[in-house]
């Protein structure tokens, strides 16, 4: 994705119509706009368009999507969970509501953020709730001992350590 290399606007609006792309093989294009987007926003001074990536990998991880561009911009949500060391709470309330998807890829997935944004050598330095902290993890330890899938399991488990 040579294009995503760019932080202007048109390089956004061409990974834009890349992800609403159906029908391609194995959906190598959204699969690929994800990636794009991820590098689009990665240091990007502008927040209004991380917010709209934000926005667009949400919508891309609701049903109704194949499962792999689901899983893939539930993924993706990690960059985007945590902005200048406070929690994002959009992010955070989808990726919550993803641990409880019916997939287990996507579970797996949506475990990951959190394990990375609330490591312990890292969460003394952020401004979050201790509520929502809480929460996530009462969550991950219920998935840790009661997900029928034992890769979610494992995931849920390493997330909490």
């Amino acid at each position: 994705m040579g294009i995503a290399n760019s932080k202007d606007d048109y390089s956004f609006q061409k990974m834009k119509e890349a992800i609403e792309k159906t029908g391609t093989f194995i959906d190598i294009i959204p699969l690929g706009a994800i990636e794009g987007l991820k590098k689009i926003a990665k240091g990007n001074p502008d927040k209004n368009i991380i917010k709209n990536i934000a926005s667009l990998l949400i919508n891309k991880s609701n049903y109704g999507n194949a499962n792999g561009v689901r899983e893939s911009a539930t993924s993706a949500l990690t960059d985007f969970l945590l902005e200048e060391n406070k929690l994002i709470q959009q992010v955070y309330d989808k990726l919550l509501n993803l641990l409880d998807d019916n997939w287990a890829h996507v579970r797996t997935s949506a475990c990951e953020p959190f394990g990375n944004a609330f490591a312990y050598d890292a969460i003394e330095d952020l401004q979050i709730d201790k509520n929502l902290i809480d929460k996530v993890i009462s969550k991950l330890q219920q998935i840790s001992q009661n997900d029928l899938d034992g890769l979610v399991k494992r995931h849920a488990q390493l997330s909490i350590e």
